[in-house]
């Protein structure tokens, strides 16, 4: 099931973040709210719909046919001896089938199969949705984690440069030792101001996605490993991509369907055959 593919996706790219921090239910859960109310499925939900009516519309034309009618004449003729009026009704029914129309059975065709490629358009968002999510916590984590590194740091020169003033007031240091020590941790303070701008940034490109999800206490990790999925050889692979991946096979059913409205071209020179019946009724 591709909703497994996405799932398996975020589960390797999870194998990069700290595993104590980065729980994948968290990004399932994250993921299945996504799917529910971001505007791009909305979207691609709707130009589903939209497409299932036009195929409704096509067949409708291929099934029968009625046709009712009722008209009423009234004619008034007025001469400079007489008036006379004369009234008058018509009703009508007709009915009829379609046997042999080969244009619309390939528009038929042609609906049909693009409601296949909307279809598989809407998978292509999801996985989209699915690799964003994912890359986008995956980002907070990493700039969190390097925002905590660097605090660290700027805490550990800050209790350095305390020192380094009572050394120096003690003649223990020069004063080119500890301008040494205060130029550190000036970089240092403005590492964490640019680490702190990239904690923010990612924070809200993730929040664009999903405001609802949480990353919280995130912290340097002190091992991470990596579980690389097998990556199959080039051919195999690129042959995988193009019978699996959905935008191409999104593509693939555009090209099929344009087939089918040139064979409805083409169809038009085909004669057609129906059957048809009327009554009228007339006073």
């Amino acid at each position: 099931m591709r909703i497994s593919k996405r799932y398996a996706v975020m589960g390797a790219l999870l194998a990069l973040v700290p595993s104590v921090h980065a729980q994948p239910n968290d990004l399932q859960t994250a993921y299945l709210r996504v799917v529910e109310t971001h505007p791009a499925v909305t979207r691609s939900e709707f130009e589903i719909a939209r497409q299932s009516a036009r195929v409704d519309i096509a067949a409708s034309v291929l099934k029968p046919q009625f046709e009712l009618s009722a008209t009423e004449n009234r004619v008034e003729q007025e001469t400079l001896a007489s008036e006379s009026s004369f009234n008058g009704q018509t009703h009508r029914a007709t009915a009829s089938q379609a046997i042999v129309d080969l244009e619309r059975w390939e528009n038929l065709k042609r609906e049909q199969t693009l409601v296949d490629s909307v279809a598989m358009s809407l998978e292509n968002v999801k996985e989209r949705l699915a690799l964003q999510l994912t890359e986008r916590y995956i980002n907070v984590i990493r700039a969190q984690s390097r925002l905590n590194a660097i605090d660290e740091l700027v805490e550990s020169l800050e209790k350095r440069r305390s020192q380094a003033i009572e050394m120096n007031r003690l003649g223990q240091l020069s004063r080119l030792d500890l301008l040494r020590v205060q130029s550190r941790l000036a970089e240092r303070r403005a590492e964490y101001s640019d680490a702190k701008s990239a904690v923010d940034t990612a924070r809200a490109a993730l929040l664009e996605i999903d405001p609802e999800i949480k990353v919280d206490g995130a912290v340097s990790p002190q091992a991470v490993r990596v579980d690389w999925p097998d990556v199959l050889d080039r051919s195999t692979l690129l042959g995988s991509m193009l019978n699996n991946h959905p935008e191409v096979a999104a593509l693939a059913k555009q090209i099929e369907a344009a087939q089918f409205g040139l064979r409805a071209i083409a169809r038009r020179r085909v004669p057609r055959l129906g059957l048809s019946a009327s009554s009228e009724e007339s006073n």
